[in-house]
């Protein structure tokens, strides 16, 4: 069974990988900083916590497919995926703060979202409809495929 970030010794886990990256940490794979990297999860995070009113959308074939794939067999995130570009780093001109206040603002937010009593966005943009459950487990993969891209 795959982890999951709703859960509060997962949560706390990833809070504890995120305090051991340091400033200097360079990347495993790919091209973001690590204060790149707080704040693109972070947005993540935030993104799947604040659409609640957007209406659910019936989900595609090929997303249903690629769901049952992701969510029950694919032992990771694929490495070098091109982020979507709402939360991609070098298509945007995010306004980034410092290493310590973005890195801050992550372990608030992945408590917040693991305490969270709300219900997530309905819709993921290439999973379709994704339940809470769903999120979470989603979301665990997202933050330990980056994890694992500095190291920790």
């Amino acid at each position: 069974m795959k982890k999951n970030i709703l859960d509060n010794q997962t949560a706390h886990e990833v809070v504890e990988r995120i305090r051991k990256i340091q400033p200097s940490a360079n990347p495993q794979w790919g091209s973001m900083t690590a204060t790149e990297m707080f704040y693109h999860t972070n947005e993540v995070l935030r993104r799947t916590m604040m659409l609640p009113p957007l209406q659910p959308k019936k989900s595609t074939l090929k997303q249903i497919l690629l769901k049952t794939y992701f969510m029950n067999f694919a032992p990771r995130f694929p490495k070098n995926v091109e982020a979507p570009k709402f939360v991609n780093m070098k298509k945007n001109n995010f306004q980034l703060e410092g290493f310590e206040q973005e890195r801050n603002k992550l372990i608030e937010r992945v408590n917040e979202f693991q305490q969270s009593q709300n219900e997530f966005a309905p819709n993921h943009p290439i999973f379709g409809r994704l339940t809470k459950k769903q999120w979470g487990v989603f979301s665990w993969m997202h933050l330990d495929h980056h994890l694992r891209q500095f190291n920790v």
